[in-house]
């Protein structure tokens, strides 16, 4: 019968040469995992995948074998491994029978719902071996890296996950359990976990019996890290209490006036005179009347609710240090630092409250106006524009380096007036102005200058400057300095100057260059033509727009048909479109243009179309040249047909004339022959070689003057 049969449906794999070839759906069903997932595994591999070495177990066991494997959730199934192997094929088929009501979850249902809370470390260990069976997060969390995750941990034996688990003394206990079968508890166990910090946790080893025999450990631990904690601090402050309560009171002597002493349920027990001033009331009697008297903000202005602040620390017996709020209330605020220590009794019970507040109010406006004033100075001191102050007797008080400029050796000289004896200004329109209309007396007269333009001239150079200026009152609001700022503008004038020289020629070239030039805006107004695209229009004034320009002409491509509006060059500029040396042909009233248009949309750095260019260049004769050059192309084609046509007669006549003359000659060649043969007087000999000849030279100049042709009409 074959290994997978399927009359037998218990769970099954087949392995062959160590590779798993075959996963029965009961196998699948039972572990959860798909087939995909085992098929083409070594043995060793599934063996870490079920999280059980059954393998080699076989060696020694032949028939069966009761172990634990677990599912792809890593919950664990109690079953018993038979085997049966094809000696032909070398193929080994395991089967897993589950023992019936083995699973945990279905037996410790208490225990499972402890793992479900997660409120407890609970752990379910298999027995003797003790092999983690079960647990959940809260117990999974206490062990060290990298079993401190489920797929880790999950069957493995305690000596595996836990870290020196042979020098600890939970390996005791457990010694004891496992020999006793008694149930076992560890209080205040402390484990280092390796550099993550110290616990403390109860611990309690529950041996469970079946049939008899231990089959299970269950482990509960129970976190008391806080606990232990608390009672090293209790312990700790308890030794102080007694040190503590002899220095209160010279304490209290030495602060009298900022410190005040709550009891535990927030009772006052002595008021400060900080507190009575500070919150402006006279009966204060708990904390909660502070509450009901100030609005509490962080340094950065944000409110912070009374029981969210830690003022609320006074009741619950917490330490406050260097504490530092905004107190508000009715038409006041403070900035104050609260520090405050609770006091315990002998038996470690919270007693009092000492707390301590500390008005910095001043200090911190003083700092604040501290900050303001280096601002203030760095940002006169860095500033771009010249600021500088002047007294009523005319003293330079404060000066930034801009300002410098402004002013002729002003290390020397500290004088408003001295320096205008050194140096000479000018107004707008280059006269020189007097030291009574100068900005600084002017300001000191109490007028306020805005924006007043001014043209140093020192050492054949000129300055530009604009000038602003504002009086500044004492308390009694007379006029005690002028401050002025100033600007140089002398890059700025220059700039202008070359601008404008630049614009004029810019404009020179445009209004005289050789070709037409339209400029419109975005809305298709016409906002520049230069002369030559006046004369282009017989009626330039009336081209306002771009609608404008068929008016005055009409555009005809270079096949004849009209150009419409929409698509004349500006227009298809404004809608984003390039026209690269295209013909058009203008016809006017009085005559008729052939021009080379270019156009091109403007966009400003945005990527914003703000206006259109056209460029019209005139080629009416550069056309008219090329007319009469096809006109005189054509002309000699006809006379090149009608020289064919001659030659090609020339030779058919000269065909027929070697024919007809070669018939002839050859008669006159074959009676001269047979008059050579006939006797003959010595003279009229002479004249028949004479005759033969002039035959001979006539049929070769005929012969030649034939070739000649044929070669003139190839």
């Amino acid at each position: 019968m074959p290994l997978n049969s399927k009359r037998n449906p218990k769970p099954s794999i087949t392995i062959s040469n160590e590779i798993v070839i075959k996963v029965s759906e009961e196998f699948v069903d039972l572990t959860g995992y798909y087939k995909e997932e085992l098929l083409g595994k070594s043995y060793k591999e599934l063996s870490k995948t079920l999280k059980t070495n059954f393998f080699d177990k076989f060696e020694s066991i032949s028939d069966e074998m009761s172990v634990y494997i677990f599912t792809k959730s890593l919950e664990p199934r109690e079953v018993i491994i038979s085997k049966k192997i094809d000696h032909d094929k070398t193929d080994i088929l395991y089967f897993f029978h589950e023992k019936e009501n083995s699973r945990i979850e279905n037996k410790f249902l208490y225990a499972e719902q402890l793992c479900f809370d997660n409120k407890y470390g609970i752990a379910i260990y298999s027995a003797p071996d003790i092999t983690l069976l079960k647990a959940n997060e809260k117990y999974i969390n206490y062990l060290d890296e990298p079993f401190n995750r489920k797929e880790n941990c999950i069957g493995k034996t305690i000596g595996e996950i836990v870290k020196d688990f042979n020098e600890n003394k939970i390996r005791e206990k457990w010694t004891n359990v496992i020999s006793k079968g008694e149930t076992c508890y560890v209080k205040d166990f402390m484990s280092d976990r390796h550099g993550t910090g110290v616990t403390y946790f109860d611990s309690s080893i529950v041996p469970i019996y079946e049939n008899g025999k231990v089959k299970y450990y269950i482990e509960n631990r129970i976190d008391v890290t806080d606990r232990m904690r608390n009672k090293v601090v209790i312990e700790a402050q308890a030794a102080e209490i007694e040190r503590r309560d002899k220095k209160i009171e010279a304490i209290m002597d030495l602060a009298d006036e900022q410190i005040s002493i709550f009891d535990k349920s927030g009772r006052l027990i002595k008021i400060s005179k900080v507190i009575l001033e500070l919150f402006q009331a006279n009966k204060i009697s708990n904390i909660n009347d502070i509450k009901d008297e100030i609005m509490i903000f962080d340094v950065n202005k944000n409110k912070i609710q009374f029981e969210e602040s830690k003022f609320s620390y006074i009741e619950k017996g917490k330490e406050i240090n260097n504490y530092r709020v905004i107190i508000g209330a009715r038409n006041f605020e403070k900035h104050v630092v609260i520090s405050g220590k609770p006091i315990f009794d002998r038996k470690g019970n919270f007693e009092r409250y000492v707390l301590l507040i500390d008005d910095i109010t001043e200090a911190v406006q003083a700092k604040i106006i501290e900050e303001q004033k280096n601002k203030l100075e760095a940002i006169i001191r860095n500033m771009s524009d010249g600021l500088f102050t002047i007294d009523k007797e005319g003293d330079i008080n404060i000066l930034n380096s801009s300002a410098k400029d402004f002013f002729c050796n002003i290390g020397l000289v500290n004088k408003i007036s001295e320096n205008l004896l050194k140096v000479k200004f000018y107004d707008s329109n280059d006269n020189i102005i007097s030291p009574e209309n100068m900005p600084s007396y002017r300001v000191l007269r109490g007028e306020k200058v805005n924006g007043y333009r001014m043209t140093l001239k020192r050492n054949g150079l000129e300055y530009h400057f604009n000038v602003s200026g504002s009086p500044l009152y004492d308390e009694g609001g007379d006029i005690a300095k002028a401050l002025l700022c100033t600007r140089n503008i002398t890059e700025q004038i220059n700039s202008n100057v070359i601008i404008k020289m630049q614009k004029k020629q810019l404009e020179a070239v445009i209004e005289n260059i050789s070709d037409a030039i339209y400029i419109a805006d975005k809305e298709g107004k016409i906002i520049l033509m230069n002369a030559e695209g006046r004369s282009f229009l017989s009626d330039s004034y009336a081209v306002k727009n771009v609608e404008d320009f068929n008016a005055t002409k009409q555009a005809f491509d270079t096949s004849g048909n009209e150009i419409h509006v929409e698509n004349l060059s500006l227009k298809c500029a404004l809608r984003g479109e390039k026209i690269r040396n295209r013909t058009v042909i203008i016809r006017r009233l009085d005559k008729e243009l052939t021009i080379r248009v270019n156009s091109t949309p403007i966009y400003d750095t945005s990527g914003n179309l703000i206006m259109a260019l056209a460029c019209y260049h005139d080629i009416t004769d550069l056309a008219e040249k090329e007319k009469i050059i096809v006109e005189k192309y054509r002309q000699l084609e006809l006379l090149k047909e009608e020289a064919e046509i001659a030659n090609k007669i020339k030779s058919l006549f000269l065909d027929n004339m070697s024919h007809e003359i070669r018939t002839p000659m050859n008669g006159i060649f074959g009676t001269i022959q047979l008059l050579e043969k006939t006797p003959m007087s010595e003279e009229q000999s002479k004249y028949i070689t004479l005759l033969k000849n002039s035959g001979n030279k006539l049929l070769t100049t005929i012969i030649v003057q034939f070739y000649l042709n044929n070669f003139t009409v190839k």
